[in-house]
């Protein structure tokens, strides 16, 4: 197999970048013209996606991050705060994960403070400070 020089690769490189954009252009400006957004606002939305997946993609490969991500996704399951905090009481105990306690106990003193506890808010917040966040 031969080698190729840089100024090979070069051209290489600009090709690829030349099909890829007739790659998305050409089916963008199709949509277009049936009215929908124009090719470089859906390359750019393409584009906000991929990176997108990225990021989701890099919380997937930490426990840490994955836990945490779950903590704060639980706004869009459990619309009740008084609710989410009986969810976080309970499955608290099981978890091993400092970093995932923590944001629990953030969002518990937070879910407190929304269900008008806020003794029970002070008390995860006073936690998170002394850093005594186990059990």
């Amino acid at each position: 197999m031969k080698k190729l020089s840089p100024k090979n690769w070069l051209a290489l490189g600009s090709l690829a970048a030349a099909l890829l954009l007739a790659v998305l252009l050409v089916p963008a400006a199709a949509q277009h013209e049936q009215g929908g957004p124009p090719p470089m606002q859906q390359i750019e939305m393409m584009s906000r996606m991929i990176g997108l997946v990225h990021e989701l993609s890099k919380i997937a490969e930490s426990p840490s991050a994955s836990g945490v991500f779950a903590v704060f996704s639980l706004d869009d399951r459990i619309k009740e705060p008084a609710d989410q905090a009986k969810f976080l009481e309970r499955v608290l105990p099981e978890v091993k994960d400092p970093a995932v306690q923590r944001a629990i106990r953030s969002k518990l003193a937070d879910d407190y403070k929304k269900a008008g506890q806020n003794d029970k808010s002070l008390a995860e917040i006073e936690r998170l400070i002394t850093g005594k966040v186990g059990g």
